[in-house]
């Protein structure tokens, strides 16, 4: 479904205010609101510039950063984690890392062992930044937009932000943990790597 309504209705628009604003009669824009009709390539267009989003959004595909945030959160109370087993996974990373001794691998493997679920990765993720995760989920949405902003140009984000097709809600989830193992993975061993090195200053 489009988010011709959504949007009319976040930025508190009548149909009469889109008929003044955008020269389209309000009737044909009930229609492409509920999908009876839909607008041809030069109106979704000049609709997306309207409202500043892109086109493939106002289509109703791909995500915004606050649903992702939202979804994150949801993911966090949850202590959300994969929904298929990356046991295989591991298996054979541990055995490539074994086979060819990278330790580098055998220590990703075991930081997803460890930390692979949304809340243990978040808390991690606040811990080293010397940050607090909100309680309340407002905020904590608001906090993963701004002080989390890393995240959504992450290529597993991105995906989901220019999506042509849509997800359910745990492979949106999976794809946003796994974003954040391989962010914060980098993250926590260079802090490792930081204080072995003070040791030696």
């Amino acid at each position: 479904m489009n988010r011709l309504k959504q949007l009319r209705k976040e930025k508190n628009l009548t149909l009469d205010d889109i008929q003044k604003e955008t020269s389209i009669n309000r009737g044909t824009y009930n229609n492409y609101e509920n999908g009876t009709t839909k607008p041809s390539d030069d109106t979704w267009q000049a609709l997306a510039d309207f409202f500043g989003v892109s086109v493939d959004w106002l289509k109703g595909y791909g995500y915004s950063r606050e649903e992702l945030a939202k979804l994150l959160s949801d993911g966090y109370d949850e202590s959300f984690t994969y929904q298929h087993s990356r046991d295989l996974d591991n298996k054979i990373m541990d055995a490539i890392a074994e086979k060819t001794g990278n330790k580098i691998m055998q220590s990703m493997v075991q930081f997803q062992k460890e930390y692979g679920n949304l809340k243990k990765i978040i808390d991690l993720y606040a811990r080293l930044m010397n940050l607090e995760v909100p309680k309340d989920e407002n905020e904590r949405v608001k906090f993963f937009t701004d002080k989390m902003s890393f995240l959504f140009a992450m290529p597993e984000a991105q995906r989901l932000l220019n999506a042509t097709h849509s997800y359910t809600d745990a492979e949106v989830k999976e794809s946003l943990l796994d974003a954040l193992l391989n962010f914060t993975n980098m993250l926590y061993h260079s802090s490792k790597l930081d204080k072995s090195n003070e040791k030696y200053q």
